[in-house]
């Protein structure tokens, strides 16, 4: 069970780094990631910035939503 959780993660957080060397900071389409393969249900925690933002993290890289179904990948601060 925990191999399996693992090897989601992993896909997830290889899909965001990869979405992030092409498109480093710029808000992308929520399409783009989930036809890569990305599983919205797996993360591994929530980073709150002191200015309210919400981040959806994997390990070290994360995004925070935009609007009209866009996400902007980050990495860790």
């Amino acid at each position: 069970m925990v191999l399996n959780v693992n090897k989601v993660l992993h896909k997830n957080w290889t899909i965001l780094n990869k979405l992030y060397q092409i498109y480093r900071s710029t808000p992308i389409s929520t399409d783009i990631v989930t036809a890569y393969g990305y599983n919205t249900t797996y993360f591994t925690h929530v980073h709150n910035s002191p200015i309210g933002e919400k981040y959806t993290m994997v390990y070290d890289i994360g995004f925070k939503n935009h609007i009209d179904n866009k996400i902007q990948i980050f990495p860790a601060p």
